[in-house]
């Protein structure tokens, strides 16, 4: 049996480590053992080894795991919780596994393990996708696409497993419940899952519950039928190995996988003022149009910022509805069936916008070749030849710079502070629009307009 050729290879592999007194059960052991419930991240500027962020955690710890495709054969000794950013973009390919020595992509010789949000594909071999050491109960999985594996998941004689929200695919045996010596085989619950063109969908040889709630498995061989239309067969579905049975099997698959989301901005780090544009990518592998929430904090409450928006990309946000000071922004996207996610910013600040204010002209007077004379009735601006337009601007993080426009057409721009600029005579008899636009360091902006009559 492939239980026995394994316990011969890993007694083997065990004896050649602790002579060599290397190997990672060596580096596990000098670890603190106090630490645990840590945040340990995979990518993105963490840990390039998912194995490596493993064997440098406690128990208790989270081994966050950001999307790409890690070509890895992962040993998991220890209750830790190892989680993916996305399951249809965070990847644990086991392909480049060597028989007979790693074959399962994910083996777990440690009770209470939680995975969750991974494509987990390419066992090796007779491999698979995940392997649960004997006598190891209680493991989590969720949320996973288990595809192209000999088993999608194996447990041996264990009880307690949970496994929901997750899909087999193309394995041999989707999951596989192992039963001998006595030892219970028993209380584990599968549910919501998808079982698609395995083999052997499931074998189970114990006493497990496969449905929870009124709700079931989609299994793709099926033959019943729904009189009633309400999406559940009427007839059971039978599990391979015993009497155990499915008695809400789904008549299609289950859309099981949340939205892809990527807050693009604000990030974090930002000071932010006035109308922000808050942007977002989102698709979803059903759902044309996910639906969007939007919340901020200041790490003790939460403001809702605005719900069930249609998926479009942007809001408009006018952040001077907040009081000032530092701030994280959560964007969650909720699909038709009810799959979310979320992500969250770094922190940001809110800050006052840019403050501007027109020296020269002065609303209502009359200037000649840039002398101004006298205050005129209607509060009438009026400008005969060339005349200098003067700007005080400032903010608590710096000006980048100042703006001039004519009836919407840029005529200057200038960083140096006194902000100025000579609008020269030409022949432009006529009322105009005169806008000026201060942005801060951050690009945040404040601005203002007068209407001037000029006159050569």
């Amino acid at each position: 049996m492939k239980s026995n050729k394994k316990n011969l290879i890993l007694i083997a592999m065990l004896s050649f480590i602790l002579l060599s007194q290397g190997g990672w059960i060596s580096r596990a052991g000098n670890i603190n053992k106090n630490y645990g419930n840590r945040i340990i991240e995979v990518g993105a500027g963490g840990y390039s080894s998912i194995q490596d962020a493993i064997n440098n955690a406690s128990s208790g710890d989270t081994i966050y795991v950001h999307s790409g495709v890690y070509y890895e054969n992962i040993f998991i000794g220890k209750k830790i919780n190892l989680i993916g950013e996305h399951p249809l973009t965070t990847i644990i390919d086991g392909s480049k596994g060597m028989w007979p020595i790693k074959t399962d992509v994910i083996e777990i010789a440690g009770g209470g393990v939680h995975i969750s949000n991974f494509t987990i594909r390419n066992g090796v071999e007779d491999g698979a996708g995940i392997e649960v050491w004997e006598h190891y109960s209680e493991q989590k999985i969720t949320n996973c696409i288990i595809s192209n594996n000999y088993y999608g998941i194996r447990f041996p004689p264990s009880s307690r497993h949970y496994v929901a929200n997750c899909t087999f695919s193309n394995n041999k045996y989707g999951i596989w419940l192992q039963c001998c010596c006595g030892v219970a085989c028993e209380g584990s619950i599968f549910y919501h899952n998808n079982f698609i063109n395995n083999s052997v969908q499931a074998l189970d040889h114990g006493k497990n519950i496969w449905n929870k709630n009124g709700m079931g498995n989609y299994w793709s061989d099926y033959k019943g039928i729904d009189k009633d239309g309400d999406g559940i067969g009427d007839e059971p579905y039978n599990i391979s190995g015993g009497n155990n049975q499915d008695n809400y099997p789904f008549m299609d698959p289950i859309d099981n996988i949340p939205p892809l989301l990527r807050l693009l901005y604000p990030r974090g780090g930002e000071f932010l003022a006035g109308n922000v544009t808050i942007k977002w990518n989102v698709s979803d592998n059903v759902d044309d149009d996910p639906k969007i929430d939007i919340k901020c904090t200041n790490g003790s409450t939460w403001y809702e910022i605005a719900k069930g928006l249609e998926n479009s990309g942007e809001y408009e946000w006018d952040t001077s509805s907040l009081p000032l000071g530092n701030y994280s922004i959560k964007i969650t996207a909720t699909d038709a069936s009810g799959n979310k996610k979320s992500d969250m910013s770094n922190t940001f600040t809110i800050i006052s916008p840019p403050k501007i204010g027109v020296i020269r002209p002065v609303k209502g007077h009359l200037y000649i070749r840039n002398r101004e004379l006298f205050h005129l009735p209607n509060n009438a601006t009026i400008s005969i030849g060339s005349i200098d337009i003067v700007v005080n601007a400032s903010s608590e993080i710096g000006i980048k710079k100042v703006e001039f426009y004519v009836d919407g057409s840029l005529k200057n721009m200038t960083t140096d502070n006194p902000y100025e600029w000579e609008w020269k005579s030409s022949f432009s008899f006529g009322k105009h629009n005169l806008k000026i636009i201060v942005y801060d360091s951050s690009v945040n902006t404040n601005i203002t307009s007068i209407k001037i009559w000029k006159i050569f």
